[in-house]
């Protein structure tokens, strides 16, 4: 657990090189169009906290506008010689990505709500929905 704590600090302290955009490649997300842009969480005026998704990218946005690859720590996990496999489910209104390591499964769901709303319904750190609108 130790590892997997360091690694995300570690990944908000480094930029992304072409080299490791080609191993976050290799984990092969392919996000739905739906749910492709820039999201911020609703009714939260005091910071500015996201997500953003591309058709291969799944990035948070923290509070200080710090963006940070979400598949780039498995990366980092993958260096250190952990397994690491992505499984994605992906239907009308919901968008779900597995990623399996040696510890554990990490899940991310998230449901179309409408096409300016989505909720990632398992947001940490409660593992509760949380709702975003699309950023324009």
């Amino acid at each position: 657990m130790k590892k997997i704590i360091l690694i995300t600090l570690f990944t908000y302290f480094i930029s992304c090189s072409p080299e490791e955009q080609e191993k976050i490649d290799a984990l092969g997300i392919n996000t739905p169009a739906w749910i492709q842009g820039t999201w911020i969480v609703k009714d939260d005026d005091a910071n500015i906290v996201g997500l953003k998704f591309a058709s291969n990218s799944f990035i948070k946005i923290e509070e200080d506008g710090t963006e940070s690859n979400v598949m780039l720590s498995y990366v980092l996990l993958q260096g250190l010689g952990t397994d690491v496999t992505v499984d994605e489910f992906t239907s009308t209104n919901n968008y779900a990505i597995k990623i399996s390591t040696g510890y554990s499964d990490d899940w991310y769901r998230f449901t179309k709500i409408s096409s300016e709303e989505i909720s990632w319904d398992n947001a940490p750190p409660f593992n509760e929905a949380e709702i975003y609108v699309k950023r324009n």
